[in-house]
């Protein structure tokens, strides 16, 4: 077996055990000519790196080109434990449909989040835990990283791959649902404004607030003209019904042109599903 056959089997072999894996420059040491590699970590200028690791992939990727072999990147991405420039750019276009369409298909709940805002009492710690509640992120990375894996050899080191690299888009905050979905987390922060967790925009303060001069719905009577519903309190299921029916149209990931209409949507929905009286 080669030196870099070992090194990728026990990668391999330590992703699928752990879910990541990390490869120390003692090992390295065992198994390359300490001189040919000591000679690649000075031109790399990677001196002072003691291991390394799924988030430095790519310095590995550099030194095991220069010290055992030239088409070692293509053997760890057919290996399953580095993903390239294309891979992520394929991997992160996907995720982001996925996001897309989960939060297109999320019915808000306004009063959830009224009280997970009155519980928390700190806009961002509400925001997430709704998010971790109607919109977790992982069932989306799991669903992306199997499509990524599909059909490879080695398919699950593949998708441990994917997944570690879809976590740290979200745990960097590269990818944030909140800018994927507007018209929803208007919603939401609307809701925060109301609660006091968030400052009211300036406008609000001297009289004219951004949403009444973007014709936001802020009272029953006008919430159930938009939805055009007649009754005084229609049941909960006759709003979520209406309400689906104005976002397939308004939606701003299905219609360019419908963010207002979308945000009047949602604060219609809000005021209608926390007013008092039957529902």
């Amino acid at each position: 077996m080669s030196v870099l056959e070992t090194i990728l089997t026990t990668l391999k072999q330590r992703i699928l055990s752990t879910g990541s894996w990390t490869l120390s420059l003692n090992e390295l040491e065992a198994l390359i000519d300490p001189v040919t590699l000591y000679r690649a970590v000075y031109e790399l200028k990677l001196i002072g790196r003691d291991a390394y690791t799924s988030s430095s992939a790519g310095e590995l990727v550099g030194l095991l080109e220069r010290a055992v072999a030239p088409d070692a990147e293509l053997q760890l991405r057919d290996a399953g434990l580095f993903l390239g420039h294309d891979d992520r750019i394929s991997l992160t276009e996907r995720f982001v449909r996925h996001v897309r369409r989960a939060i297109v298909l999320h019915i808000p709940d306004p009063e959830m989040f009224r009280g997970m805002v009155r519980h928390f009492k700190r806009y961002g710690i509400a925001e997430q835990a709704y998010c971790d509640t109607y919109l977790s992120m992982e069932p989306i990375i799991d669903a992306c990283s199997t499509e990524h894996a599909e059909g490879r050899e080695s398919a699950a080191v593949h998708q441990l791959t994917a997944k570690w690299y879809l976590r740290t888009l979200v745990d960097r905050r590269i990818i944030v649902p909140a800018d994927l979905g507007p018209a929803l987390f208007d919603l939401l922060r609307s809701i925060g404004r109301q609660e006091g967790a968030l400052p009211r925009i300036a406008a609000d303060d001297q009289g004219a607030t951004a949403g009444a001069q973007a014709g936001i719905v802020d009272d029953r009577a006008g919430a159930l003209a938009l939805f055009e519903l007649r009754p005084a309190y229609p049941s909960r299921a006759e709003i979520q019904s209406r309400y689906r029916r104005l976002m397939r149209r308004f939606h701003p990931d299905i219609n360019p042109e419908g963010l207002d209409m979308a945000k009047r949507i949602n604060a219609a929905y809000a005021v209608l599903l926390t007013s008092e009286g039957p529902c």
